[in-house]
């Protein structure tokens, strides 16, 4: 209406936003945010850590960085493309036959692309995995076995000799701590991220279903509109005669 403040027509639009959707993007995106941001406090631990200074530990926060932002602008438009085609916004945006397979089509095509989306996030869940199962072995070694001394060329962590020993390996450990934390939030994050993709193929799934049930529901409404239109001709016919 024309007197509606920006608040009220702000609220108004988001009454058109699907609610499962909605919640499986904000999901999706801590989840995605959680995982980045564990990653780089990670990388830089085990910077502090090793003592050392690789390209690739500071290629991991812009990395981190482009996969949160990349992330953020494809969780709005499979978002824009759930709003379009859900409740009474996709009566009014696919309301012909041809607009109807547009719609169609394009949640075919965000299902596709989220399952792209999903094997890689599966790939990045396995490869976090790795320095998580590498800190759980170090420890198992260290307080289980009761390992004096420990090189971390031989568990290929570095590729220089790095040993430790005595009251070097207990601070070793110490700092380790932190860095395994880092790492087992971002693998857990990253499973999530992986779990919340699944709940937007399930919505974009339903929606293209709602879509395909909608087109056979106007298809009808226009077919009795026909007959009714043909049966009222035909009593007019006859009343004339």
């Amino acid at each position: 209406m024309a007197d509606d403040n920006c608040c009220l027509r702000c609220l108004r639009c988001l009454t058109r936003v699907p609610c499962a959707t909605l919640c499986c993007w904000v999901f999706m995106i801590l989840s995605v945010c959680a995982c980045g941001g564990s990653l780089i406090i990670g990388a830089e631990k085990t910077r502090a850590l090793l003592n050392e200074d690789k390209t690739f530990m500071h290629l991991t926060h812009w990395v981190c960085m482009g996969v949160m932002l990349g992330m953020l602008l494809m969780g709005l438009l499979f978002l824009i493309v759930a709003v379009v085609s859900s409740g009474k916004t996709s009566k009014s945006c696919f309301n012909s036959h041809n607009k109807n397979i547009c719609g169609r089509v394009l949640n075919v095509f965000a299902v596709l692309f989220m399952l792209v989306l999903q094997i890689a996030w599966l790939a990045a869940t396995t490869l976090l995995f790795l320095p998580c199962a590498l800190f759980i072995l170090l420890h198992i070694l260290h307080r289980i076995y009761k390992v004096e001394c420990i090189n971390l060329k031989h568990y290929a962590i570095t590729s220089e000799d790095k040993e430790y020993c005595g009251n070097d390996l207990t601070r070793f450990f110490l700092r380790s701590d932190e860095a395994f934390i880092c790492y087992a939030v971002a693998y857990c994050s990253a499973f999530l991220a992986t779990l919340s993709m699944t709940f937007f193929i399930i919505t974009a799934s339903s929606n293209f279903t709602f879509l395909r049930e909608s087109r056979h529901v106007s298809y009808e409404v226009y077919r009795n509109d026909i007959r009714r239109g043909s049966h009222d001709s035909v009593n007019m016919t006859d009343t004339k005669m």
